[in-house]
């Protein structure tokens, strides 16, 4: 959702108005208006309601995942560790 937000940003107030100067470089100047920013930038005020929810969610989940003590080794590592059991006489690693 930022980046989608971020390339908005990046068209609606770098690349559309520097394409719109050029385009109308020869003939009567044409003003460009951010389509964002039409019906009171309420566009930006709700991906920036979207993404600062986000944000604080995310650092609630990370001071969760730390508040217990451990260490982030030890959560990536009881997600993805698979065991199985081995029987007795492969654990000690020699053939009879």
């Amino acid at each position: 959702m930022a980046w989608q937000y971020f390339i908005v940003c990046l068209c609606d107030f770098i690349i559309f108005p520097v394409f719109n100067a050029v385009w109308y470089s020869n003939s009567q100047f044409h003003e460009w208006h951010p389509l964002t920013l039409q019906g009171g930038g309420l566009y930006h005020m709700a991906m920036g309601a979207i993404i600062g929810v986000t944000a604080w969610q995310r650092t609630q989940e990370k001071i969760a995942m730390y508040s217990d003590g451990s260490t982030v080794t030890e959560h990536s590592m009881d997600r993805t560790s698979t065991t199985t059991k081995q029987p007795d006489d492969q654990k000690s690693g020699r053939a009879d």
